[in-house]
């Protein structure tokens, strides 16, 4: 299940088994598996965040879901950010703004830019 393939890169990068550069290629490599790519190549990659979402009704749930925003500059300069969020269901949620996902999770404004205030 993609849940559990994604939470095993995610603790094997917060214990310090691979680097989270590692951990980026393999969750590209799992979303790649389950018919999600990436952007264009016209798009470069800049960085990565991860998260684990426990608002709402998932705050007192021992899985939860997990997150990973991928953030790009577009070919006009400005920059723009993926957001994948992996379910324990097996479902994976997939967001091409960050208005978009908030919109169903209010709570998340800003998620990105609290890992990586120079975006």
């Amino acid at each position: 299940m993609p849940y559990d393939e994604w939470k095993a890169i995610t603790d094997a990068m917060y214990g310090g088994k691979i680097s989270d550069h590692e951990a980026t290629n393999q969750l590209v490599e799992l979303l790649k598996k389950n018919g999600i790519n990436q952007r264009s190549p016209d798009h470069d990659y800049l960085a990565a965040s991860y998260f684990v979402y426990d608002k709402e009704n998932w705050a007192t749930q021992e899985n939860k879901p997990l997150g990973l925003g991928l953030l790009y500059k577009k070919p006009d300069g400005t920059n723009t950010q993926d957001i994948f969020i992996a379910h324990p269901n097996g479902h994976i949620e997939r967001y091409y703004s960050e208005q978009e996902m908030v919109e169903k999770y209010p709570s998340m404004v800003g998620v990105h830019k609290k890992t990586h205030p120079q975006f």
